[in-house]
């Protein structure tokens, strides 16, 4: 339906939205079907690791949303494609629902091709995952934006704003994907879902500080006679595994 004024509708907008975003995909899906063509025929595909997956989405449209404002927060733009080959580790048709984070290819390619851990990134090895298994290896996944913060754990989405964005005000999202996968009803101010907002905003709260690499005054300028082993990356940050752990284990949990 057109408006008055001649001018198109929200809904037009949108499916013009729709019809470039579709055809954008096409696009990606034959590039990667000759990529794929070209490893086979040149002999690579036995000896190459093949990732397709991709950034955040818009809405085009989605509850109402042009882009992606207030904040990256729903499953309309969080959910990404998330596919792996790799030979000899991989099998078709494998499907897992596991939480998993873009943030954790790095750490995971390093597993498998047999590189050192990376200690300063915050992904975690899905190795276990690609070959088959389905033990979780995060509680929770988490999505950024400035003054927003998405949470999925479980079958719960969460979402908390910065009160400056809404004049001051208690504004949040908590959805059950399990019963209302399309989040058209926000639990946020439900007296009965006030034990599920705290427990995720107690998660979010635990993850930004897990994920905040502090700076130290340790290790010495020598590593390797450093008597207290305290692993930094070259910005003197700790590194987000093996200095907590250390710190644990040496009993000093405490920063000058």
């Amino acid at each position: 339906m057109r408006r008055a004024d001649g001018r198109g509708s929200f809904e037009d907008a949108a499916r013009r939205l729709w019809r470039g975003y579709l055809g954008c995909i096409t696009h990606v899906d034959h590039a990667l079907g000759a990529l794929l063509d070209h490893l086979d025929r040149t002999g690579l595909a036995a000896n190459t690791i093949v990732i397709y997956h991709s950034d955040h989405g818009g809405y085009s449209g989605t509850h109402g949303i042009v882009e992606k404002a207030p904040g990256i927060c729903s499953e309309a733009v969080c959910r990404v494609p998330f596919l792996w080959r790799v030979p000899g580790f991989t099998r078709p048709g494998d499907v897992c629902r596991q939480l998993v984070e873009n943030v954790d290819i790095a750490p995971t390619l390093a597993s498998l091709c047999g590189l050192p851990p990376m200690n300063t990134v915050d992904g975690r090895d899905l190795s276990p995952l690609l070959a088959g298994g389905d033990a979780p290896v995060r509680d929770a996944a988490a999505t950024e934006n400035p003054w927003s913060k998405a949470l999925r754990w479980k079958h719960w989405r969460f979402v908390h704003y910065q009160p400056e964005m809404f004049g001051g005000r208690d504004v949040g999202e908590l959805y059950n994907l399990a019963r209302d996968p399309d989040e058209t009803r926000n639990l946020y101010a439900d007296p009965r879902s006030r034990s599920t907002v705290h427990r995720c905003r107690r998660l979010l709260l635990e993850w930004l500080i897990r994920t905040t690499r502090v700076t130290t005054v340790w290790p010495a300028l020598d590593w390797s006679k450093d008597p207290y082993d305290y692993a930094t990356a070259g910005d003197g940050k700790e590194s987000n595994a093996a200095g907590p752990a250390r710190r644990v284990l040496k009993r000093q949990l405490n920063y000058i």
